[in-house]
This record gives structure tokens, sequence and C-alpha cells, in this order.
């Protein structure tokens, strides 16, 4: 009678702490493609999820959340980032772009899978729900061969870097001077854990008439260079349309030179 006990104690144990624990299983990754936006939900039932991607060491990545319609409350959120050797970036909230809640910039060290878990703040306690927009973006290089770029509902930020310059000068044009909307341009220093600093910025109706900003680099330093509407969360319920051309200016060009 007493192997019958415990072993029907055993049985009852083994369905206590196996099959609850089955039932909280994580969902599989979603992989990401540069360039693509993908939309989720975080609430009470889902307050984080998890993503990967392809990388290369060099790369300089840009992984933007936002919130996905007028009515989510998906304010803010956290990302981690894991790379193929170990932790890469912690990035909490922060107004960093207008319409931006979070943004994570690093350069990759190596080559290999990555993953990407975002979460709402306060993960499992928060009480933020709704829908979210995710992209991951690969910065272009910015060199002294201007590039045509343009901002669109579809495409509200745009992002380059500049890496291995002692000092260098952003020249930006905005070439379509009856738009609705202006540029702001916003010149960040990669602080390597998926943070930045901004350290210069070409303000919005300024860009009209042209503008430029010189910094003062580092030769193992990374520069993230983003240009974004001048006007909050417009994305959200208004038509975007601005052109413009980016460069690097000669600074050998420059008065005093």
């Amino acid at each position: 009678m007493h192997r019958t006990i415990v072993r029907l104690s055993l049985a009852i144990l083994v369905i206590v702490f196996v099959f609850p624990a089955a039932s909280f299983a994580q969902e599989e990754a979603v992989f990401l493609q540069y360039g693509e936006v993908y939309a989720g939900v975080l609430n009470d039932t889902r307050f984080e999820q998890t993503f990967t991607f392809e990388g290369e060491a060099g790369q300089v990545v840009v992984v933007d959340t936002r919130p996905n319609g007028v009515n989510s409350t998906i304010v803010s959120t956290d990302l981690i980032l894991d790379g193929p050797n170990g932790r890469v970036g912690v990035k909490t909230p922060v107004d960093f772009l207008p319409g931006s809640n979070n943004l994570l910039a690093v350069q990759l060290p190596d080559d290999g899978t990555y993953s990407l878990f975002i979460a709402r703040d306060g993960g499992r306690s928060g009480s933020d729900e709704g829908e979210f927009a995710l992209e991951l973006t690969l910065a272009e290089p910015l060199t002294e061969t201007a590039i045509e770029g343009e901002l669109s509902i579809e495409t509200i930020d745009n992002y380059y870097f500049v890496t291995g310059l002692p000092r260098f000068q952003v020249q930006f044009d905005q070439t379509d001077t009856l738009a609705a909307y202006s540029a702001n341009v916003v010149v960040s220093r990669l602080n390597g854990d998926g943070s930045f600093s901004n350290v210069a910025v070409i303000e919005g109706r300024e860009a009209f008439r042209g503008g430029s900003v010189i910094v003062n680099g580092g030769e193992t330093e990374v520069y993230l260079v983003a240009v974004t509407t001048d006007t909050p969360n417009d994305y959200l319920t208004q038509t975007i349309d601005v052109e413009y051309t980016l460069g690097l200016g000669d600074l050998d060009a420059l008065p005093g030179s």
C-alpha cells in the first residue's frame, strides 16, 4: 500500500510540474530581413518576443521600435541584442527620433546569427499593450559622393554611418523645397553597447536651405547619421514626402583649412 501511494505521488508531481511548464513554452523566434517592418502585439499574455537575423562583422545595424496605429499604448520597449559570442547591446526606452519609442544601434562584432529580444517596459508587470512596429535597418556608409534619399510613409527614417575619420563634415540638402515637411539630421556617436550620444543636429526648417555640421571624431569611433521627419508621430496620420541629398563635405575647401 505504501508503494502505491509513493507511485501515485510521483505521478501527481509529474502532472503538476511538467505539463504547466510545457504550456508556457516560448514561441519560435521570428527571422528578420533588413528593411522589412514587422508588426506585432505586446499585451498581458505576450509581453515579450524574440527575433533573429544574420549579420557580418563591421556592419552597422539599427533596430527601431514604435507604436503601430493611433490606438496603441506601447509607448516604450526594452531591447536586448545577443550575438554569436555573447551580449552585444542593451537599450532601455529613450526619446531619440520623432515617432520612435526605442532605438538600438551598434556595429556588429562578428559574423553569424544574432538574437533580438523585445519586451514592453516593465515586462510581465507592465501595463502597456497594443500593436508595435519593429524595423531592422542596415546603415549605409557615408562618403564624399552624395547619396540621394527620400522620407515617406514607408520610410520615415534613413540611417548612414561614418567611421575611421578624426574629423568630418556632414553636408545635407533638401531638394524638394516646396514639400510640406522638412527633415532633421542627427549625428550620434555609438557607445558600443547599443546606446549612442547625440553630438550634432541640423534642425528642421534649416534643412530647406541646406546645412552642414562638422564633427571632431576619432579613427576608432563609429558615428550614426540619421535623417528623419521634423514632426513627431506624423507618420501615423499624415503623408510624408521629403527628398534630399547627403554626403561628406570637403573639409579642405572650408575657410581656414
